[in-house]
């Protein structure tokens, strides 16, 4: 072959070697993510990280907005979570100014009280929602209102040693507290633990009373069954001496199925058809411990 055809097809080569290179580097290019596509990135995954947070404080919100003032309050407060049967104050100015309120109802009726009522909002909120029905059954039998909103075992616990009960003699005490438990982390047993303690220091207050104690009212899920395993432990308290357990959950739940009608817009509390229910299920317990009340 002639020099001439040797240098030619060095030439070829070399142009295809070069060829070739410059595919390579250009596949090798396209494979490397340049500093502008690398900010693009983490510019979208800010505003995704802030979409996604945007939409949780909505739910929030929404969820806040849509519950009564007893809920909002556990809600906000569920995450310091007290131990059920030891006594602890709530510092809350409402709480504290009702807490005396029930200190000077006790001084007032210390020789006239004959049926008290214990527990939380759905207690207390027979003087609103189910006034029509206290008055009518219970205001001239001498019946007293102890309940608190947003009260847990645990508060009621400390009401007891702390003079909302000295020198009471009711014939009948009435206990409903659990429901407000079922929040935050306590457990079955912590809240039937709690009751129990409730019980027992009621009865150490006031040694002569008959105490009826009512399970936990039906409510939505997830807390629903909660509530209905701890009717089931507390349920063991009665003694049929000085303990009366009722369970009122079949007149306000069938079949798995909560009769709404009977509750207001949060299905936790009662309206006046509610409290009208609760009178009927719980007045024939009440006349056999004490006819002449």
């Amino acid at each position: 072959m002639s020099s001439d055809g040797l240098n030619r097809r060095k030439r070829v080569v070399n142009r295809n070697g070069d060829s070739n290179e410059d595919n390579m580097s250009s596949r090798v290019m396209s494979q490397e993510v340049s500093p502008e596509s690398t900010q693009n990135q983490s510019i979208l995954k800010r505003v995704m990280s802030l979409m996604a947070l945007s939409m949780a404080i909505l739910a929030m919100v929404y969820y806040y907005t849509t519950q009564s003032n007893d809920t909002k309050e556990l809600v906000m407060t569920s995450v310091t979570q007290d131990i059920p049967w030891e006594p602890r104050a709530r510092g809350n100015k409402f709480w504290v100014d009702r807490h005396h309120e029930l200190i000077d109802q006790t001084v007032a009726h210390k020789t006239d009280a004959k049926i008290v009522f214990v527990g939380d909002s759905i207690t207390h909120l027979w003087q609103s929602r189910g006034k029509v029905v206290w008055d009518k059954y219970y205001a001239a039998r001498h019946a007293y209102n102890y309940g608190i909103r947003g009260d847990q075992t645990q508060h009621v616990i400390y009401r007891i040693q702390n003079q909302e009960f000295d020198g009471l003699y009711p014939r009948v005490t009435i206990l409903m507290i659990g429901t407000n438990n079922a929040y935050g982390g306590n457990t079955v047993e912590d809240i039937a633990h709690g009751v129990n303690e409730t019980v027992k220091q009621l009865l150490g207050k006031m040694p002569n009373t008959e105490l009826i104690l009512l399970g936990v009212l039906p409510r939505p899920e997830p807390l629903g069954a909660k509530v209905k395993q701890v009717n089931e432990l507390i349920a063991k308290l009665n003694n049929d001496k000085n303990v009366f357990f009722l369970d009122m959950w079949s007149a306000y739940e069938t079949d798995g199925k909560q009769h709404t009608e009977l509750y207001v817009k949060d299905k936790l509390h009662l309206n006046e058809k509610g409290y009208e229910v609760w009178q009927q299920t719980m007045e024939p317990l009440l006349k056999k411990l004490d006819p002449t009340l």
